[in-house]
């Protein structure tokens, strides 16, 4: 399974996560990069490398969190089945 969040976790909380799912944040999701203790259930976190730059994160990611660019993204989507938005 594979998770695209795209809301602030201060506006709309992250989905729970399924053991063995990846959780991709992107738009304003990528705030959570600064918040390890959120993402500390997640088998695997990728965050959108626009995103975060878009947003001046890039300095404050947390190592645990893979940065990925568009290509990868599309990669992950279709490696993974299913897909849910958040």
């Amino acid at each position: 399974m594979l998770i695209i969040a795209t809301q602030s976790p201060f506006s709309k909380a992250l989905p729970p996560v399924q053991q063995g799912a990846a959780l991709i944040l992107t738009q304003d999701a990528v705030i959570a990069v600064t918040l390890p203790d959120v993402l500390a259930g997640c088998s695997a976190v990728y965050a959108l490398k626009s995103d975060i730059e878009a947003r001046g994160l890039i300095d404050h990611s947390s190592p645990n969190i893979q940065v990925i660019d568009l290509a990868e993204f599309v990669k992950l989507t279709a490696k993974h089945k299913p897909l849910v938005n958040w």
